[in-house]
C-alpha cells in the first residue's frame, strides 16, 4: 500500500455504490421467504446476496435485500416524521396517530428488535381523509383495550417469573405471547397483552423487582439509587424484613438512567432513510508533485521517509473500507480525492477552481491550520469540514467539526472519574516541574490527596513515597510528568511496593514518554495503568470481517490510522443517511455512535464550532491487555 502505483490509484478512486440496494435485521419468525415476500423479491435472490442465509437465520441477522420488482412502498408524502420525546411509549403514538403498532413497527424496523428511544425519529402513516362514500369506524369495531400489547423491556435480574407477577400472568400466557423467548436477557423486548388484568400501578414510573439471595437493603439502595426511606415508603412488607423471592416496587425512571449510561452508543445503521447519492470531498497531503513518476524507486523511498504521506495512505484505505461498508447499506458515495500538498495556498486553489455547491461533507485535511483554512474558504457555503486530527479549539467557524476530543476535555473526563471513585481510596499526587496547573486543579478536585514533591531534577524522595504509601487501603496514585527519568523510576519504584502496597496509577496525560522504552510496559501492567484515551483497543475478533477484508485489499493489517479513517469516514455516512445533513444529524440526535476503535458525542460550543467529546478511560490489566473501564 505504501509503494508510488498505491497513491495513483487513491487518487483516482471514485465509488458509486448501488443505491437500490437495502438491509434488513431479521425479527424473530421471520424467513428469508417471508422477508423476500415483504421486499417483493425472489428468495433466490437474497441468497445469492446473503449465502450464509442457507444455512439458516436468526434474529438480529443482517441480510441485504436486492433491488424490488414491485412497489411495496407508500409514497413519501403519505408518512409523517416524529421525534419521540420522553415518555413516550408505541401505545401512546399508536393512539396519537390512529395507527396501531404494528403498522409503526413496519415502517420502522429497527422497533422490532431494539426499543423505543428518547430523539429517535419515526415515519408514521398518514391515515387518508375519510370521504362521504367512505364506511364510518364505529366504537364496535374500534379495537378493543384487550387486544393491545405494550413493550416491556427486560431489566438486569428479572425473571420470568417477576414479570408474569408484574402484570398479573402466568409465566405460561407470558411464554405463550414471546413464542421465540428461551431465556432472559437484559435489554430483550417482550410483548404484553394488557386489559383489566393490567396492574395497578403506574408502570411508566415504576417496576417490580424480584429479590435474589445474597442482596441487602443497602445493596438495593446502592443499585438502584434510592434512599432507605424512599424504599420503605414504596414497600412496607420491607418492615418486616428483606426476604428472597420477594417483590419490591422500585422507580422506573432511576433505572433507565443508569442504564443508559452504561449502554450510550447508538446505532444509526437502523435509521437510514435518505438514500440519495452523497457527496464527499477528502483533503489529504500526497504530495505527488514531489514523486519522480518516472522511478519506481524513488518513489517507494518517497513514502518511506514520508511519515505525514504514510498517515495520508493509511487514514484513506480507511476511508476505502467505509465506502464499501455503506455500499451494503444502500447508500451510494461520490468521493473526490484532492492533494492538498500539506499547503494552504493550493487548499485556496482547489476550492476556487472546483465545485462544491453540492457537497456534502469534506473530511480533512489532516494539519490543524490547513483544516482551519479550508473551513473559512468553505464557511459562506456552510460546507462541514471534518477535521480527523486536530485536538486544540477553533473559534469562530460554525463549519468545523473537531473529531477529536481536546487535550483539556481528557483531562476533564479523567478528573471527573477520579472524584466519582476515589471514595475510601488513599490519593496521592506527584506532580512534575512545569505542571503546577493540572496539580492545583487536581488538588481542587480532591482536596484530602497527599502532595508527594519532585525535585528540580526529577527525582522523588524514597522515604516520602513510602510514608504517604498506606497498607489495607487502595493507594491511587496520580502521576503528572513528562520527564522520562521521573516516570521510569517512579513507576519502576512502585512496582517494587506492588507485593506490599495495594497501588494503581494514574494519569490525565498518556503523553508520549510512557512510550519510551525506559517506562517498562511489564510495571504499568503491574499498577494497573489508567489514562484517558480517544480510542479504545482494536479488537480483532471482534471486528475479524473487517480485518480480513483489509487483509484481502492491502495485503496488511489495518494500524491505528486505517481504522481511524475508516470511523470518521462511516460515521459521516450514517449521520447523512439517517439526518440528511451532518448539521441536522447534530442538532436532532443527542446520541454516541461507537465502531471499531472510535466513539463520537458531538456539542456546540458557544462560539459555534462543533466538538467530540466521546472518551475512553483505558487500563492496562497485568497481561497488557487495554480494558475499557468508562
Amino acid at each position: 500500500m505504501r509503494y508510488f502505483l498505491a497513491v495513483i490509484f487513491l487518487i483516482h478512486f471514485s465509488v458509486f455504490a448501488d443505491q437500490q440496494y437495502k438491509t434488513h435485521r431479521v425479527s424473530s419468525g421471520e424467513t428469508v421467504e417471508s422477508i423476500a415476500e415483504e421486499y417483493g423479491v425472489p428468495a433466490t435472490e437474497i441468497y445469492k446476496l446473503n449465502p450464509d442465509a442457507k444455512k439458516g437465520i436468526s434474529r438480529g441477522t443482517t441480510l441485504i435485500i436486492p433491488p424490488k420488482t414491485i412497489i411495496s412502498q407508500e409514497p413519501e408524502g403519505s408518512f409523517t416524521v416524529h421525534k419521540v420525546r420522553k415518555k413516550e411509549t408505541l401505545y401512546s403514538l399508536s393512539k396519537e396517530y390512529n395507527v396501531s403498532i404494528e403498522e409503526i413497527k413496519r415502517y420502522n424496523k429497527f422497533l422490532y428488535a431494539e426499543p423505543l428511544k428518547k430523539g429517535t425519529k419515526l415515519r408514521i402513516p398518514k391515515r387518508p381523509k375519510l370521504s362521504q362514500t367512505s364506511p364510518a369506524i364505529t366504537q364496535e369495531e374500534a379495537p378493543s383495550e384487550e387486544n393491545i400489547f405494550r413493550e416491556h423491556i427486560v431489566l438486569p435480574k428479572e425473571t420470568k417469573y417477576g414479570i408474569s407477577k408484574k402484570y398479573n400472568i402466568t409465566i405460561d400466557e407470558l411464554e405463550e405471547m414471546n413464542p421465540w423467548m428461551d431465556s432472559l436477557q437484559p435489554g430483550m423486548m417482550l410483548k404484553i397483552k394488557v386489559g383489566e388484568t393490567a396492574p395497578s400501578i403506574d408502570l411508566d414510573k415504576f417496576f417490580i423487582y424480584e429479590v435474589s439471595p445474597k442482596e441487602t437493603i443497602y445493596s438495593l439502595t446502592r443499585e438502584y439509587n434510592i434512599s432507605r426511606d424512599s424504599l420503605f415508603a414504596l414497600n412496607p412488607q420491607l418492615k418486616d424484613g428483606l426476604k428472597v423471592g420477594m417483590e419490591l416496587k422500585l422507580p422506573k425512571q432511576l433505572e433507565i438512567e443508569a442504564a443508559d449510561y452504561f449502554s450510550e452508543s447508538e446505532n444509526l445503521e437502523n435509521r437510514l432513510e435518505f438514500f440519495e447519492t452523497k457527496n464527499l470531498v477528502l483533503m489529504l497531503p500526497f504530495k505527488l508533485d514531489e514523486i519522480e513518476t518516472d522511478s519506481i524507486a524513488l518513489a517507494k523511498e518517497r513514502v518511506r521517509k514520508d511519515q505525514v504521506l504514510q498517515i495520508a495512505l493509511d487514514f484513506y484505505s480507511g476511508v476505502r473500507m467505509a465506502l464499501d461498508s455503506a455500499k451494503t447499506k444502500g447508500l451510494s458515495v461520490n468521493l473526490q480525492v484532492m492533494d492538498t500538498k500539506q499547503n494552504a495556498f493550493e487548499i485556496r486553489r482547489l476550492i476556487a477552481e472546483n465545485n462544491f455547491e453540492n457537497v456534502d461533507a469534506v473530511i480533512g485535511p489532516l494539519l490543524q491550520n490547513l483544516a482551519e483554512t479550508a473551513a473559512r474558504e468553505l464557511e459562506n457555503k456552510n460546507i462541514p469540514i471534518v477535521s480527523p486530527l486536530s485536538t486544540k479549539e477553533v473559534g469562530g467557524l460554525e463549519n468545523f467539526v473537531q473529531t477529536r476530543p481536546s487535550r483539556e476535555m481528557m483531562e476533564s473526563v479523567m478528573l471527573n472519574f477520579l472524584v466519582e471513585n476515589t471514595e475510601n481510596k488513599n490519593v496521592i499526587l506527584i506532580a512534575g516541574n512545569g505542571f503546577s496547573g493540572i496539580k492545583n486543579r487536581i488538588l481542587s478536585a480532591l482536596p484530602n490527596a497527599k502532595v508527594v514533591d519532585v525535585s528540580s531534577n526529577g527525582t522523588v524522595s524514597q522515604s516520602a513515597l513510602i510514608g504517604a504509601l498506606e497498607k489495607g487501603r487502595e493507594n491511587w496514585v496520580i502521576l503528572e510528568s513528562d520527564n522520562i527519568g521521573t516516570v521510569s523510576s517512579l513507576t519502576s519504584r512502585l512496582n517494587s511496593y506492588v507485593s506490599s502496597y495495594n497501588i494503581s496509577l494514574f494519569t490525565t496525560n498518556k503523553n508520549d514518554v510512557y512510550d519510551n522504552e525506559s517506562v517498562s510496559n511489564y510495571h504499568l501492567g503491574n499498577l494497573n495503568f489508567h489514562f484517558p484515551s480517544v480510542d479504545k483497543e482494536f479488537d480483532v475478533l471482534k471486528n475479524k470481517d473487517f480485518v480480513m477484508a483489509y487483509r484481502k485489499r492491502y495485503g496488511l493489517s489495518p494500524n491505528q490510522y486505517a481504522v481511524r479513517g475508516f470511523d470518521i469516514t462511516y460515521d459521516v455516512l450514517m449521520r447523512l443517511g439517517a439526518f440528511g445533513s451532518i448539521e441536522d444529524s447534530f442538532a436532532h440526535f443527542e446520541g454516541t455512535t461507537e465502531y471499531a476503535e472510535n466513539k463520537f458525542h458531538y456539542q456546540k460550543r458557544q462560539d459555534g464550532t462543533y466538538f467530540n467529546n466521546a472518551l475512553y478511560i483505558i487500563k492496562y490489566d497485568k497481561n497488557l491487555n487495554r480494558k475499557v473501564v468508562k
